[in-house]
């Protein structure tokens, strides 16, 4: 969204892939107030993995945008349509013409799939999470991420290991270090296995 995305284009992308709700419809149905916080403590929690983008700030500063509970957030509801909130409107405006260029679809994917897929490895590598299937299994159940994708660590096998890997080093060169790769990773991949 800070780079010039329009939100309605960043949710549609994502339900294409076959999440339920895109990213700016989950933080009104959740609230941005507490999308907000729990994005400032995970910040603080993992500094070089999570931040808090400028404009996440200059949204919550607004006081009113909060979501679904007060029927405006990133989008105003009527009952006919969902539309994108028009107090929005200046400073996403001020994003779109400061943009750098065009944002093709499968970038918008790979940093909102392939961010979670790196998380999802760090929790296998921590041991939070006993087993690939079970990671899997709850990202289904609990996350909403699509089925017939058969979770995280499915998807990034049927997309290849290889193939995730140089996407998240050629990521990690644009966004940062939560796209740098796991042990994890780079040790099934070395030792010809998947998830």
């Amino acid at each position: 969204l800070q780079e010039g995305v329009e939100l309605t284009r960043v949710d549609a992308i994502s339900e294409s892939f076959g999440m339920p709700m895109g990213p700016f419809s989950v933080a009104d149905a959740v609230g941005y107030d507490v999308c907000f916080k729990v994005a400032n403590e995970l910040a603080k929690g993992y500094p070089t993995r999570m931040d808090v983008p400028d404009i996440c700030q200059q949204i919550y500063d607004k006081g009113d945008i909060l979501g679904s509970k007060t029927g405006k957030g990133f989008y105003f509801k009527n009952k006919k349509e969902k539309i994108v909130n028009p107090d929005l409107n200046s400073l996403l405006y001020h994003y779109q013409v400061m943009s750098k260029g065009f944002i093709n679809d499968e970038l918008i994917i790979d940093r909102l799939i392939l961010v979670q897929f790196n998380e999802a490895c760090r929790c296998l590598e921590e041991g939070i999470v006993e087993s690939p299937q079970l990671l899997d299994y709850a990202m289904i159940m609990g996350a909403g991420f699509p089925p017939f994708r058969g979770g995280l660590c499915r998807y990034a096998d049927n997309r290849g290991l290889n193939d995730v890997y140089d996407r998240l080093n050629e990521l990690m060169g644009h966004y940062g270090e939560r796209f740098k790769p796991t042990a994890l990773l780079k040790n099934i991949i070395e030792n010809n296995q998947s998830f």
